[in-house]
């Protein structure tokens, strides 16, 4: 039996055990629900008179458990599992669109907060280019978070008690916001925190309201550094990577054991007619593993044969949907994630002060020495924003452009208005804040391209020992260092990240950061979960809207191909799930 009800958490066994009919052939049928759900996700639910045989009996089969809802007979622990595949479903008149309906418990809880506040206090954050608060319905910024997640979804009130969550679970984060008096709260009565020494700036500063803010790493965290360096790179891998060349990094992170993805990109770079394992290459770009706290546990997609569970997604440029992954955060790194929230606390802004960050990135930046500068690798970040600039369209009304970010609208899910934390692990690299020139008659909204035409200009400034023209701000991000990159930097500037001058000049030794960057979505996904799979597509993302692109996409078979989904003869399982 327990082989039958894997994925199934101990509230759903406990039901089975106490014979409230949730055997193990109707959970097989949920999840063959589910699946579907996934792979038609605004589309339409199974026709139960629908010519194709495995639709058909799906259709039969939902339609029978709504029939039973009416008529009171089907049972509660049932209802649950299908209102978590979707809220509503038994519902005669359900759409596939996600119910907005909130029920009614959530709606005390936010009562009970706005009675907390105030409007005046929620209505004062506002967006720096527009001047419109980043909560404009919502009375408290802990409804606003969780409106915006729309986590009233998926979890109750009641099961986020901090004695019932586990950590690194989506209802262990909610239990900060719905019970922070069972949660130890020493840090909201401390002073604050003291930033970092003072360091000489190498450009002058910005003016701008709202800087980020650099910290020291607290003592009582490095033991748990220790202990996240042997899961990222275990049999002192690190130091094997401080003195390898650079066709040894590749051998290193391609054959070794580490925790980072195998994802993929264009062997060419942006423009490429062929995609390879980013393990394969020595492009700059940084290597990346992605952890998030679970909404659940991993759930059978039966026809894709292969267990899948659920995270808060961050999408990526210039590579597939398909190809982001994500898997379960390791208790480490959910303490590290709480400590680091609770140390720099005070400086947070109001919606990163809710709850701590739920989804890391575990980010490798490699500068490895070759025979001359241009055969080194030198790790980066390309100029970019995380959540897009703010616009007003023609009614006066907040329209958001996500033309310079990481991703599209449907997968641009950063929080307005909560923080980016990044946290230094090795060499130091230096942080670069771009901002508009208003000779040029820029301003919040300019591209990245133009950003990278300032950061040009400024670099050739400084080489020839003229003045700075003041359009970068540079932080060094050393060892142990903690620095809130805020959303009034993000909405303002463009940021990029690259090693210190004096390095790329130089080719002498290898330097290593490892970054761990912590952030606050709105948005989640379904994540392959089998850690025995196949690397090439192993934690990637199962959502329809990421395989509806790459159907669109020109490099589209490329992509099915590298991901392992379609072979030579062009058979393609996902095309036929969609269908």
């Amino acid at each position: 039996m327990n082989d039958l009800l894997f994925g199934v958490d101990d509230e759903w066994k406990a039901w089975y055990e106490n014979g409230m009919l949730l055997d193990a052939h109707w959970l097989a049928q949920s999840d063959h629900l589910r699946e579907w759900s996934v792979f038609h996700e605004h589309e339409r639910w199974p026709n139960c008179n629908s010519d194709d045989l495995y639709e058909k009996r799906l259709g039969q089969w939902m339609m029978k458990q709504r029939t039973q809802a009416f008529r009171r007979k089907l049972s509660l622990a049932r209802i649950a599992v299908l209102d978590r595949i979707h809220p509503g479903i038994l519902s005669p008149k359900a759409t596939t669109n996600r119910c907005d309906v909130i029920p009614p418990e959530w709606l005390a809880v936010f009562d009970a907060w706005a009675a907390e506040t105030t409007e005046k206090k929620v209505r004062w954050y506002k967006f720096p280019s527009i001047g419109m608060p980043y909560v404009a319905e919502a009375r408290s910024f802990k409804e606003h978070i969780v409106r915006t997640a729309k986590w009233y979804e998926d979890f109750q009130p009641e099961d986020c008690h901090p004695s019932r969550t586990t950590p690194g679970t989506m209802p262990d984060v909610l239990s900060y916001l719905l019970f922070p008096d069972e949660r130890t709260r020493e840090h909201e009565h401390l002073p604050p925190r003291p930033f970092t020494e003072n360091r000489v700036e190498r450009t002058p500063p910005l003016y701008h309201s709202n800087c980020g803010k650099l910290f020291r790493m607290p003592d009582e965290l490095l033991g748990k550094i220790d202990q996240v360096m042997d899961l990222l790179l275990p049999n002192n891998l690190y130091e094997k990577l401080k003195n390898c060349t650079p066709d040894g990094f590749v051998t290193l992170m391609l054959d070794g054991e580490h925790a980072f993805d195998h994802f993929h990109v264009g062997k060419t770079g942006y423009y490429y007619t062929e995609i390879c394992n980013i393990m394969e290459t020595k492009q700059p770009q940084p290597r990346r593993a992605h952890f998030g706290c679970s909404y659940g546990p991993p759930r059978r997609f039966p026809r894709l044969g292969v267990h899948c569970q659920r995270f808060a997604l961050y999408g990526a440029a210039h590579r597939a949907y398909a190809d982001v992954r994500c898997r379960p955060m390791p208790e480490v790194l959910y303490d590290i994630s709480v400590a680091v929230w609770k140390h720099i606390w005070h400086e947070l802004s109001p919606l990163s002060k809710c709850c701590p960050p739920f989804w890391v990135s575990a980010q490798l930046y490699p500068f490895i020495a070759g025979p001359s500068k241009h055969l080194s690798i030198k790790g980066e970040m390309r100029i970019h924003k995380d959540g897009g600039v703010q616009k007003l369209d023609p009614n006066g009304q907040p329209e958001m452009d996500t033309t310079s970010t990481s991703a599209d609208r449907y997968f641009s899910s950063t929080i307005l208005g909560s923080d980016v934390v990044m946290l230094t692990i090795g060499d130091t690299m230096d942080y670069h804040l771009i901002r508009p020139d208003p000779a040029k008659g820029q301003d919040h909204t300019m591209s990245a391209g133009e950003a990278r035409e300032n950061w040009e200009e400024d670099r050739k400034e400084q080489k020839q020992g003229n003045k700075r023209l003041k359009l970068v701000k540079t932080i060094p991000l050393d060892e142990g260092s903690i620095y809130i990159h805020t959303a009034n930097d993000d909405e303002m500037y463009h940021h990029t990240l690259s090693y210190p001058q004096e390095i790329l000049d130089s080719h002498d030794e290898n330097h290593i950061r490892v970054a761990l960057v912590f952030r606050w979505l709105s948005k989640s996904a379904y994540f392959r979960h089998d850690e025995s799979e196949d690397r090439s597509r192993r934690y990637s993302m199962v959502n329809r809207y990421a395989f509806q692109k790459l159907n669109n996409w020109k490099k589209g078979p490329l992509w099915y191909k590298a991901l392992g989904y379609a072979d030579g003869k062009g058979n393609n399982p996902i095309k036929k799930l969609m269908e």
